[in-house]
C-alpha cells in the first residue's frame, strides 16, 4: 500500500526523496552517515544510547565539540541536543559545527539543532544549505537531518522560520526550492493557519515566481491537511 502523502511530509520524507538506498559513509562522503555505523560497529541508535559523553556539563561539551578527534566531536554534537534547558546556550557553536569536515560531526549538529531551542537567523541558513546541498535526501543523511531540524523549529516558531522559507522559493537552486516547498508541507502538519497567512501574502508578490509557487502551495496543502 502506497504511504499517504500528508504522513510522508509530516516524516520530512518527501515522494521524491522516500529512498532508502544503503550506503557506505566515511568522512570523504559530504553526505551520508552509513546507518550501521557507531564510530566501531552497531547503529547510530545504538551510537546515541552508548554516548560516553551524555550527561557531561555543557562547558566539557562545548570543548569537546572543538576536539581533535572527529568522532569525540561527534558525540559532543549529539549529546549537546540532550542536555536540557542550557543547551541553548550553544547554539552558535552547533551552527558553526554545521561547515565541520567530519559528516558525522553535521549530522548530530543538525540533529542537535532542532532538538534545542535555536536561534532561527543563525540556524536556518544554515541549515538550508546543507539541504540543498544534496540531490536525494536519504533517511541517514546530513541533509535529512538539516530537513527534520527545520521542520522542529519552524513549528516551534512559525512566525520567525516561515518568512526565511518563502524567501527562498526564487532561489536559483531548484534543489533547494523543492526541499522547500516540502519544508512547507510538513510544518503545515501544525502549523497550516500561519502558513497559509504567510502565503496569501506570498502570493500577491511582485516577483511573479514566488507568486505562482506561492497559489501552487496553497492548492496543495489545502488538499492533503
Amino acid at each position: 500500500m502506497a504511504a499517504n502523502p500528508r504522513t510522508l511530509y509530516a516524516q520530512g520524507i518527501t515522494n521524491a526523496d522516500a529512498t532508502q538506498t544503503k550506503h557506505t559513509w566515511n568522512d570523504s562522503d559530504p553526505a551520508v552517515i552509513d546507518i550501521q555505523y557507531d564510530f566501531k560497529r552497531g547503529s547510530v541508535d545504538q551510537l546515541q544510547l552508548r554516548n560516553p559523553l551524555r550527561g557531561s556539563s555543557l562547558k566539557q561539551l562545548l570543548r569537546n565539540l572543538n576536539h581533535k578527534d572527529s568522532a569525540t566531536r561527534a558525540q559532543a554534537a549529539e549529546a549537546i541536543g540532550e542536555s536540557g534547558g542550557t543547551a541553548s546556550l550553544a547554539a552558535p557553536s552547533l551552527v558553526r559545527a554545521l561547515r565541520d569536515s567530519s559528516p558525522r560531526v553535521r549530522y548530530f549538529a543538525s540533529q542537535s539543532l532542532g532538538n534545542i531551542d535555536s536561534p532561527p537567523n543563525t540556524a536556518i541558513p544554515e541549515l538550508l544549505r546543507l539541504i540543498g546541498h544534496e540531490d536525494k535526501l536519504k533517511t541517514n543523511s546530513v541533509g535529512f537531518a538539516a530537513f527534520r531540524a527545520v521542520v522542529k523549529i519552524g513549528m516551534r516558531k512559525p512566525e520567525d522560520v516561515l518568512p526565511m522559507l518563502l524567501s527562498e522559493l526564487s532561489s536559483k537552486n531548484e534543489t533547494l526550492r523543492n526541499r522547500i516547498r516540502n519544508l512547507l508541507y510538513s510544518i503545515s502538519a501544525t502549523e497550516k493557519k500561519s502558513i497559509l497567512r504567510y502565503l496569501d501574502r506570498a502570493r500577491r508578490s511582485e516577483n511573479e515566481a514566488i507568486s505562482r509557487q506561492a497559489n501552487e502551495l496553497i492548492e496543495k496543502i489545502n488538499a492533503i491537511c
